[in-house]
């Protein structure tokens, strides 16, 4: 989990964070162009046996997804 005096964007970009579990809701327009809702993200924080979902700022988000690219698993 992130530090309280580290933002979104520098948590995401660490590339020494252990796996982690995103939701994101999408919305596709008419032309096929894909858009991030603001609000919903959220990442599975993981704890022992539980997790909490805390909420990601979804433009950190989506920007270190374009520049890192996406696969399907």
């Amino acid at each position: 989990m992130k530090n309280k005096n580290e933002t979104w964007s520098e948590y995401l970009n660490n590339k020494n964070v252990r796996p982690k579990v995103y939701n994101l809701s999408l919305r596709r327009d008419e032309q096929g162009n894909f858009f991030a809702i603001g609000g919903q993200t959220l990442m599975a924080d993981n704890k022992g046996h539980s997790a909490n979902w805390v909420k990601v700022d979804t433009r950190d988000l989506v920007k270190v997804i374009n520049e890192a690219g996406i696969k399907a698993l």
